[in-house]
């Protein structure tokens, strides 16, 4: 029987590039596309023995796994921003497509047989096919000043994956993609 968690796991950073349009002083829209990466531990320990009483049972001492994704991150974006002093407050909400480009999957066995302190390790990896998503994003901060057209955009973001992207595996039912963090952009205005 398999039972344990599933984790976020590690930095994963991202790049990309976006447009926004200003239609009003403080309003605008924007449309970019980026690179995401994603990455999940699988966690599953003291799995115990398949026939106890047995001397020469095989017992799973810690079954590990992760899987890591890259995706095409399309985002959507409403913007707001305001003066402050020279700089300015930013937030946006929006929504983003989320197109699977590759997957990963390692995992590690550790066993032993009967009452050897002797333990054995298995790893394996091979690729996995995600699903599409369509998700919600929301970053809020501040636009630095660094010349009459350069400024540099710092602040904070969180995305949440509406759609179930899990692989066919026995032991993932469900994984929406799940991202925060800190941005930084470097912009050049027209």
């Amino acid at each position: 029987m398999l039972a344990g968690s599933m984790q976020p796991h590690g930095i994963a950073p991202g790049f990309g590039a976006d447009f926004t349009y200003f239609f009003a002083q403080h309003w605008g829209v924007g449309i970019g596309v980026e690179a995401a990466f994603f990455r999940v531990r699988l966690f599953n320990a003291d799995i115990g023995a398949a026939q106890p009483g047995n001397p020469a049972t095989l017992y799973v001492l810690k079954h590990t796994g992760a899987l890591s994704a890259t995706y095409l991150r399309l985002p959507l974006w409403l913007r707001f921003r305001t003066p402050l002093r020279r700089h300015q407050f930013y937030a946006a909400l929006g929504g983003s497509f989320d197109l699977p480009l590759a997957g990963r999957l390692r995992t590690e066995t550790v066993r032993r047989t009967g009452s050897s302190p002797a333990t054995q390790t298995e790893t394996t990896t091979g690729t996995l096919r995600f699903g599409f998503s369509a998700g919600l994003l929301a970053e809020t901060g501040l636009r630095w000043t660094l010349g009459e057209h350069w400024g540099l955009y710092t602040g904070v973001y969180a995305g949440y994956g509406l759609s179930n992207v899990a692989p066919s595996l026995p032991s993932v039912d469900k994984i929406n993609l799940l991202s925060a963090g800190a941005k930084v952009k470097l912009i050049y205005d027209f």
